[in-house]
């Protein structure tokens, strides 16, 4: 890659380490649970839903509902991201290494897929049939089923030996994984989920909050730089397959979308710094702000008086910014987040909250 593509990337994203640094502890975490559930979405592979005229919005719009499928998706995916900053918690402590063996690609597999799988489907397990594109102008086939172990543990001695800087191997691991495709589903998912690990244990950040959403924004590119890198041969050809295409498409976008995180996290600290209240009222209000998809300058619900009386007195703050929220309307007992499938539950516990309060109060 030319130094100049790299070292934007690099910028780009220690300025949103700096960003995010620069917030109060508690507006921080309210920001950085909110980038998490949109890279969720994006790393599930839904398709965005909040464009402007110039791409995507600073304070996205929530969806209105998610069907079922949707719903598992993002939940495997959540999970996954689990795991991934588990792991990554333990190869910072020295706990754990290399960044991926053997079996983390059927973990990160297991966890993100089993929530989307029918009965029968072998879930983290090596595919036993061939698989190709849905393309007749790209007929390119992955490699033979009894193929794959052999070439899954060369990619991985690829990975584990090369010297190159994270931001270019975690795309290349990832298109090569897409190539390879050893499992019958799952197999987006899984590459950009492999891409995360890899590409946040070298981070400032700790994460890049911008990839996935890029990738879902240049869907069609996206696919297209898959298919020029794996080449014309009708089959799996190792002579033939280039992942520069990918990998520097891969590397713009992973800086755009630092680019994009930075201006939110911005807006953030900047809506918050706007709001009364100590540091935890403000978090709890910028969240509300942030999970409804409120543009600056709309009135809430609630005074901003009313939200401090209720939550100065209370234990509410820890309660709205930690616990689960309301399932989805159309997908009953679904673990559904408010940008998804928005409710007022959120503004009805303070009110219940300041309900008994009055209560109290009549009775003294």
């Amino acid at each position: 890659m030319a130094p100049a593509i790299l070292d934007a990337h690099n910028e780009a994203h220690q300025q949103v380490a700096a960003t995010l640094d620069r917030l109060e502890p508690s507006i921080r975490e309210v920001t950085t649970r909110w980038l998490r559930e949109r890279a969720v979405e994006a790393l599930a592979g839904l398709r965005a839903s909040y464009f402007g005229p110039e791409g995507p919005l600073l304070l996205p719009v929530p969806r209105g509902y998610l069907g079922r499928a949707s719903v598992e998706r993002l939940a495997g995916t959540r999970r996954a991201l689990d795991h991934i900053e588990s792991r990554l918690s333990a190869l910072a402590d020295g706990e754990l290494s290399p960044v991926i063996s053997w079996e983390t690609p059927f973990v990160i597999h297991a966890l993100a897929a089993a929530a989307t799988a029918e009965p029968g489907d072998r879930v983290s397990l090596l595919r036993r049939a061939a698989t190709g594109w849905r393309d007749r102008e790209h007929p390119f086939q992955p490699p033979r089923p009894e193929e794959l172990p052999e070439l899954l543990a060369a990619t991985l001695a690829r990975l584990a030996g090369s010297g190159d800087p994270p931001a270019v191997i975690a795309p290349w691991f990832a298109f090569a994984w897409m190539t390879l495709h050893p499992f019958e589903d799952g197999n987006g998912r899984t590459a950009r989920l492999l891409h995360q690990l890899i590409s946040a244990a070298a981070l400032p950040a700790g994460a890049d909050w911008g990839i996935a959403e890029m990738w879902v924004v240049h869907r069609m590119d996206y696919h297209e730089r898959l298919k020029a890198g794996q080449g014309l041969a009708p089959a799996y050809d190792p002579r033939v397959i280039d992942a520069r295409p990918f990998v520097e498409a891969s590397l713009r976008w992973s800086t755009d979308g630092a680019v994009l995180a930075t201006a939110r996290i911005e807006t953030a600290g900047e809506l918050a710094a706007t709001l009364p209240g100590s540091e935890e009222v403000r978090a709890v209000t910028l969240a509300t702000v942030l999970h409804r998809g409120l543009q600056p300058g709309r009135p809430l619900p609630w005074s901003y008086e009313e939200q401090v009386d209720v939550l100065e007195r209370s234990s509410a703050v820890g309660t709205v910014i930690r616990a689960g929220l309301p399932a989805s309307r159309r997908v009953p007992h679904a673990d559904a987040r408010p940008f998804y499938v928005p409710t007022d539950e959120a503004w009805r516990r303070l009110e219940r909250v300041l309900e008994r309060r009055q209560a109290r109060e009549r009775q003294r």
